[in-house]
């Protein structure tokens, strides 16, 4: 049955051959070479120097303010936050004795890590 179907696909190949028209390449050719020599504009070439402006002025001004000392970062102010009101403070050891016990430990935490850290003049 597998040879049966082979000789009919040959058979059928051999009489549907189909032949191209005359001139069909040379026709075929001229429209491909005339489409891609064609080179497609692209309508926004004003664009690309708009750009091209604003980034060579923008470059500019902020070398010009990195430059001249304009775009330094001023010294911030160090001010006292925290302010002697004169009131006894509430802390949870005047609540409970247990709560003493957890406000020491994440006291004692606190500056333990805080102790860690390095004091320069950066910070």
């Amino acid at each position: 049955m597998a040879q049966d179907i082979k000789k009919l696909l040959q058979e059928s190949k051999e009489v549907t051959r189909y032949k191209m028209p005359v001139g069909h390449e040379k026709r075929f050719e001229f429209r491909l070479d005339t489409a891609l020599s064609q080179r497609r504009k692209w309508p926004y070439g004003w664009l690309n120097i708009a750009a091209s402006i604003v980034v060579v002025v923008s470059v500019s001004y902020f070398s010009y303010r990195l430059f001249t000392g304009d775009g330094q970062v001023k010294g911030t102010p160090v001010t006292d936050t925290q302010q002697d009101t004169g009131a006894a403070q509430i802390t949870l050891g005047n609540i409970s004795p247990e709560l003493k016990k957890i406000e020491d430990y994440y006291v004692a935490n606190i500056n333990v890590a805080l102790s860690e850290l390095s004091v320069n003049n950066d910070n």
